[in-house]
């Protein structure tokens, strides 16, 4: 056996044997932790934000768990805290959604359209970042708009801003854009633009 390998187990068994403690007397255990804590508080907070980083969804499972159990209670705190200082709550919430900006758009498109970002993501990439509606390539995502259908609310594509307020001005009705189209074309209304690309 190593040196290493007889160090690992002897860590082994004295965290057993810590447990085995604490499990026996969970009082003392409460009073030790508590006074650790109060002489290396910075130790203590880098250790909680480094075990929150690595069990992320750990966390968000007993807050979920916590909210569940404790929802009136916290919505009542929280309106109890809007109606104290309401000017205060509204800057906390400000100040969230700009620091989160992501955040609240993904929520959006969860909330509006039942689809998530990752599935956002898939569709600009197999569009290749064009426009579904007129072919040409966007310039971002974040000045590019998700193009639903106002019936079902399923997302069709991503498109220009421009696209897609256009379709919507007429209504959705390929119809409609067609006799547009038509009376544009009998006008001689863009021909010099398909000269020029000609």
């Amino acid at each position: 056996m190593t040196t290493e390998e007889r160090q690992a187990k002897k860590r082994e068994k004295k965290r057993e044997w810590t447990q085995r403690w604490r499990k026996a007397n969970p009082e003392k255990a409460l009073m030790e932790t508590r006074r650790w804590r109060a002489n290396n508080l910075e130790k203590a907070r880098e250790h909680n934000r480094r075990w929150r980083k690595e069990n992320h969804k750990k966390v968000l499972i007993a807050h979920r768990i916590y909210y569940a159990k404790n929802r009136e209670n916290i919505l009542a705190s929280q309106f109890r805290a809007y109606r104290a200082d309401p000017e205060k709550s509204r800057e906390k919430s400000r100040r969230w959604a700009k620091e989160n900006p992501e955040k609240i758009r993904a929520k959006h498109f969860l909330s509006r359209y039942g689809i998530t970002t990752d599935a956002l993501n898939a569709l600009w990439e197999s569009q290749k970042g064009n426009c579904w509606l007129c072919g040409d390539s966007m310039p971002s995502k974040k000045e590019s708009h998700v193009d639903h259908d106002h019936s079902t609310n399923e997302v069709r594509g991503w498109a220009h801003k421009n696209c897609n307020l256009g379709i919507g001005l007429f209504d959705d009705s390929p119809e409609k854009m067609e006799r547009v189209a038509a009376n544009l074309r009998r006008r001689g209304v863009g021909q010099n633009e398909r000269r020029n690309a000609a």
